[in-house]
């Protein structure tokens, strides 16, 4: 009984997802920005995966990528009173981006751009980060191996995974295919897929193109 109700909540929310789907991802890309750059994100003074939860299930079909850039950053410090940091340094963090995205993109509005690139020039400082401490640490969950993820946190997962190949692979922009199209392709299968198929057949096969992909 429980497997057929988290089955038919799965089917309402993948349906619901599926019509949505720009929606995510452009949800997507503005959550892995704001949590890779934005210092109280980045250093962890806020979970980013806390304002993705608080945010998900908010989205809709009626909204633009302007209105979902707001709901992301609406509750967030955008004031910041240290020094920007200046683009000198070799790290993966600055070397390794194409804001194309956002700064290029004719749907987003001028107060949203100055916004995003605002982010960007005060961002996090990882030489701060506490010994021990990794920008590829990610929050662990107690969920049992054998239980189906709820929706929310399989789409936090594909998440995860745009913002590791655009943020820390530093080989990204040297691919054969291209990894945002890639990706497009990743997210609209995997919620059009039934739940055991996400698990036992496309994942894993959509894992495995992946690593062909990133070599």
């Amino acid at each position: 009984m429980r497997k057929i109700t988290f089955i038919l909540f799965f089917f309402l929310f993948q349906q619901l997802m599926f019509a949505q789907k720009d929606q995510y991802y452009h949800f997507i890309k503005t959550w892995n920005f704001v949590k890779y750059y934005h210092p109280d994100l980045a250093s962890g003074k806020i979970n980013a995966d806390s304002l993705f939860l608080a945010n998900v299930e908010k989205i809709n079909s009626g909204q633009n990528i302007n209105e979902i850039i707001r709901q992301l950053t609406g509750n967030l410090n955008t004031k910041f009173s240290g020094s920007p940091i200046i683009d000198t340094q070799k790290d993966i963090l600055s070397e390794n981006q194409n804001f194309d995205w956002f700064q290029k993109n004719k749907k987003i509005d001028a107060e949203n751009k100055i916004l995003l690139n605002t982010i960007y020039k005060n961002r996090f400082d990882y030489g701060l980060l506490e010994n021990g401490k990794s920008v590829s640490d990610e929050k662990k969950y107690p969920f049992p191996k054998e239980e189906n993820l709820p929706p929310v946190y399989r789409l936090l997962a594909l998440a995860k995974i745009q913002g590791i190949v655009d943020y820390l692979f530093p080989h990204k922009y040297l691919m054969d295919k291209n990894f945002d199209s890639f990706y497009t392709n990743l997210l609209e299968e995997a919620v059009k897929s039934r739940p055991e198929r996400i698990l036992k057949l496309y994942l894993p096969r959509q894992f495995q193109n992946l690593k062909t992909v990133m070599h």
